[in-house]
């Protein structure tokens, strides 16, 4: 009789307590996962705005890049065939 009473205490007790769990779990769930669409938000939004600031930042630079060449180039006439003309020749 005895063995029988801890065994029907111990499973009584079991089922209580997976009670209790399941009843904090579906407590807590939705709080869980309130908090879980915040931080994934937060984080998906984050990326989202840096790479908008890496993308502007880049194109600032290839901006500079070009002016930069445009600036270097502007006087070279390398690849162009000169006409020597004086002035004089002009100015008649």
């Amino acid at each position: 009789m005895n063995a029988n009473f801890a065994s029907v205490l111990r499973s009584s007790f079991g089922l209580l307590l997976g009670m209790f769990l399941i009843y904090l779990f579906f407590r807590t769930a939705p709080y869980l996962l309130l908090i879980g669409a915040v931080i994934f938000a937060y984080f998906k939004i984050s990326s989202k705005v840096k790479s908008w600031n890496k993308s502007r930042r880049d194109s600032a630079v290839q901006e500079e890049k070009l002016e930069e060449e445009e600036l270097e180039n502007r006087f070279d006439f390398s690849n162009k065939n000169i006409v020597d003309v004086e002035y004089y020749d002009i100015k008649e």
